[in-house]
């Protein structure tokens, strides 16, 4: 969860129950990795209660006061007892290390900038902050032409530059802002400032393929072993090879895109057309639309897809909200009043398009 001062933060458990409200600037916040008023900070995630934070004016050491941490931590290293954050200073873009305790292990500067460039940079290095971990590398792609690996200790495991039309531009084509994909011995990144979906092999850093995009907007959705899927302006959902990068199916067009879906072994989830998708992996092919009636999630509909464990979220600018099955929610109309048993299953007949039903 990241955010600034503005922002009321809140956790839920799967049932939506929730610890507190807290502003975010308080010490007795019920937040979770929360990223502001440039400081790391730590929460119990089962009580809420505040164990750490690092940076800041106070903080203990010199080199993290004039730090903003951009995105939440990654666990990195054996036994993922790194935690990796990134981080922007006034000429720079970086990386720190720090202990499940929150001690200092080491700061890594990974990119230098020219001060009057820096609002533009800025912008780039704050969508596209967000890191990958996968053992003991740490992959990014932070924006202005650089994506990067490296160990848990700090150490640089190389580092690799992309092409780019629209660098300078704030215009077609954009990539949503998403953190890196690791999967299949590959690094898949889609840079918020460019032009370009590429694979890099994680061990070497060299350039397995890349795709150049001349027009639209595109969201990276996910991969598995041998598929990397996206998603366009369209709402299509496309699935390239991760050895080369060829087109492997391409869907139908699911309508506008409403939120960020993802993708598992065997399914990829997307959010269109005020519904949640399910596609098979391998084929592409629909295996089930669901549209999401329920007026107590406003615009955008349904918003971000995500799992934990096994249930299904989604999350927009108006809160978070937990989804169930159709069947689920039918079998439980029986405890409602006569007059809401009727006005549900009219609306989950409707959207199953159950019309004459309805």
């Amino acid at each position: 969860v990241a955010g600034d001062i503005s922002h009321v933060g809140v956790i839920l458990d799967a049932s939506g129950d929730q610890w507190k409200t807290a502003d975010a600037g308080q010490s007795d916040g019920r937040l979770v990795g929360w990223t502001c008023l440039k400081m790391t900070r730590k929460y119990d995630a089962r009580t809420g209660t505040f164990l750490w934070r690092r940076g800041g004016s106070e903080d203990p050491e010199e080199v993290l006061r004039g730090l903003t941490f951009t995105a939440p931590p990654v666990r990195a290293g054996a036994k993922g007892d790194v935690l990796v954050t990134p981080a922007t200073s006034d000429d720079g873009f970086l990386a720190v290390g720090l202990t499940p305790s929150g001690g200092l292990l080491w700061v890594k500067k990974l990119y230098s900038y020219l001060p009057e460039s820096f609002e533009l940079i800025d912008e780039s290095f704050g969508s596209g902050a967000s890191l990958a971990a996968h053992g003991d590398l740490v992959v990014g792609a932070p924006g202005q032409g650089l994506v990067f690996a490296i160990s848990s200790r700090g150490e640089t495991i190389w580092e690799a530059r992309y092409p780019s039309g629209v660098r300078q531009a704030l215009n077609d084509p954009r990539w949503a802002p998403c953190h890196p994909i690791v999967s299949g011995g590959k690094a898949v990144v889609a840079p918020f400032e460019g032009d370009c979906l590429l694979a890099i092999d994680l061990n070497t850093g060299a350039a397995a393929w890349t795709k150049r995009f001349l027009t639209g907007y595109h969201c990276l959705l996910g991969a598995d072993a041998s598929r990397v899927f996206f998603m366009d302006g369209t709402g299509r959902v496309t699935a390239l090879s991760l050895a080369d990068g060829t087109v492997a199916w391409a869907s139908e067009a699911l309508g506008p895109p409403s939120g960020r879906g993802f993708a598992t072994s065997h399914r990829v989830y997307a959010a269109a057309g005020r519904s949640v998708v399910l596609l098979d992996a391998a084929k592409g092919t629909v295996i089930k639309k669901c549209k999401v009636w329920d007026d107590r999630i406003p615009e955008p509909v349904p918003g971000n897809l995500f799992l934990s464990r096994g249930d299904l979220f989604v999350g927009g600018t108006w809160g978070y909200a937990g989804l169930e099955p159709y069947e689920v929610s039918l079998a439980a109309l029986d405890s409602l009043g006569i007059r809401e048993q009727l006005l549900r299953r009219a609306m989950i007949s409707h959207a199953l398009g159950n019309y004459v039903e309805a």
